[in-house]
């Protein structure tokens, strides 16, 4: 069976709104890995092929914008 949907990264540091948002693209069909802030996210986004991540710009550690800046 085909997979449907997109590969999601969802990049946080409130756990609540991070589960919400997997909940949300779950349930219309992605896949959905979540990051507790940006630091973890680029060590996922170096690992692994996502379609497209959804990030907090104020996260500790590695802010949005510092994500960002390193994908670039």
């Amino acid at each position: 069976m085909r997979e449907t949907g997109a590969r999601l990264l969802v990049a946080d540091d409130n756990k609540v709104n991070r589960l919400l948002m997997q909940r949300s693209l779950e349930l219309q069909g992605h896949r959905v890995e979540q990051a507790e802030n940006g630091r973890v996210a680029l060590a996922k986004l170096r690992a692994e092929s996502f379609d497209l991540m959804l990030l907090d710009i104020e996260m500790p550690e590695m802010d949005g914008y510092g994500l960002l800046r390193h994908r670039s």
